[in-house]
């Protein structure tokens, strides 16, 4: 299964100005796994001088350019196929400063993307694709973003069971958790507290 984007119209960057100078597309990755037990798990590799691979370092300070699906008919199949509940994908072209839209594009900005390709608008967040071909639902409900896959195919064939989310902390560094362990470790240390009091 394959579907094209078509042409592909650019709206908007944040946090770039006619000086700026654009990199090529960076790949965004897990800094590290939080395991059941509360312990972290190293998921992307040191270079030999010690430094972060950039691909999961601090880069939430990078501009980042923002796309959509010149074709909204298009854009309209495309969302069909890979979101999970009501999606508009009218009017993406103009994202006011202050709009919820201006505040999602900017909370993925935080995960360090510099380019995306905006689907559509949900609820509480929006559906996108990075400039690899992953697609991603951002949910600030939940507070996380969600990959739903590395590629169109396995988005729409795989289930979706929103049992991994990432997070990026405080510093700009991404990482992953399993959710639902997460949501049930948090419920049973306020159940223990509660029995303890």
């Amino acid at each position: 299964m394959h579907l094209a984007l078509g042409q592909l119209l650019q709206v908007t960057t944040i946090r770039s100005s006619t000086k700026t100078i654009w990199a090529p597309c960076k790949l965004v990755l897990p800094h590290f796994r939080v395991r059941n037990d509360g312990s972290h798990e190293l998921m992307c590799k040191m270079p030999v001088g010690g430094q972060l691979d950039e691909s999961c370092g601090d880069r939430n300070s990078s501009p980042m350019a923002i796309e959509v699906i010149a074709n909204e008919g298009k854009r309209k199949l495309f969302a069909s196929y890979v979101n999970h509940g009501p999606c508009e994908v009218s009017n993406l072209e103009c994202i006011k400063m202050g709009s919820d839209l201006d505040f999602y594009v900017t909370t993925v900005q935080e995960y360090g993307f510099n380019h995306i390709i905006l689907i559509g608008k949900r609820d509480f967040g929006i559906i996108f694709l990075d400039c690899y071909g992953r697609i991603f639902i951002l949910d600030v409900m939940s507070n996380v973003l969600w990959p739903l896959g590395d590629t169109f195919e396995e988005s729409v064939t795989k289930p979706w069971t929103g049992e991994v989310a990432w997070d990026v902390d405080e510093d700009g560094t991404v990482f992953e958790f399993q959710w639902h362990c997460q949501k049930n470790s948090r419920r049973s240390k306020t159940t223990e507290n509660r029995e303890n009091s």
